[in-house]
């Protein structure tokens, strides 16, 4: 029954912040709507369906971000209380030099995926879409803050800390499946886009198994989130 009820507590937590990584967007959601409703009144459905979406307002970007740094604070601080990340200093070297490697690995892999769905006739992954849909509406700060930042932390701590060292007795187990989910919320349209996030899981899981240091993987995914959105940007001039 103990055992039960620790693992309830890990998918309890897990659950809990993978739903408050998402509530940020949806406060911006929330205000865009209301800007669109009062501006357009009875007619904001059809402008919505047109395309013709309003960007949200002041006061709810300001919310919206104050929001995300309370989760960020209190994600951080699980992170040290239950020992995800230790005290101890990090060996810098690896940290600098693992981080890079492993990046490169990540990119070569993502090369490959995207092969895989060129057989399929999709040129990108849904997930990537989505964020390119977002940047036209939602202020860049905050999505630097949203994807750069609060979303490698929040998704490392579920994937490659309650799902990969708390739910399984077996460590490969954990590995294989924190790989498995980790590519599946990130909603793959194709083989291709399952194999760019199941791939990309793979090289963060075993980077941060391999040294037994959670912040290590953190560091990896916010290189690698921090460039893809350098890309967008770019990409959308």
């Amino acid at each position: 029954m103990k055992l039960f009820l620790e693992k309830l507590k890990w998918l309890g937590l897990a659950v809990g912040f993978f739903l408050a990584e998402q509530l940020g967007s949806m406060i911006l959601y929330f205000s865009s709507g209301v800007q669109m409703s009062i501006k357009y009144g009875s007619k904001a459905q059809e402008k919505i369906r047109a395309g013709q979406i309003l960007p949200p307002g002041p006061l709810g970007i300001t919310f919206a971000i104050l929001v995300s740094l309370v989760i960020l604070v209190s994600v951080v601080w699980l992170l040290y209380h239950y020992g995800f990340i230790k005290k101890v200093q990090p060996n810098w070297k690896i940290l600098i030099f693992g981080v890079l490697f492993a990046y490169l690995l990540i990119y070569g892999l993502d090369n490959i995926g995207s092969w895989l769905m060129s057989l399929q006739d999709k040129s990108d992954t849904s997930n990537q879409k989505a964020l390119e849909s977002l940047v036209h509406l939602f202020p860049a700060y905050f999505m630097f803050i949203d994807l750069v930042i609060l979303a490698p932390i929040i998704e490392e701590l579920i994937f490659r800390g309650f799902i990969q060292q708390k739910f399984f007795k077996k460590p490969w187990l954990g590995y294989l499946m924190s790989c498995l989910l980790f590519s599946l919320v990130h909603t793959p349209d194709s083989w291709g886009a399952f194999f760019t996030y199941a791939s990309m899981g793979a090289v963060i899981g075993f980077f941060a198994f391999k040294f037994k240091r959670l912040e290590y993987g953190i560091a990896l995914h916010v290189l690698n989130n921090f460039i893809a959105f350098l890309s967008i940007y770019q990409m959308i001039g």
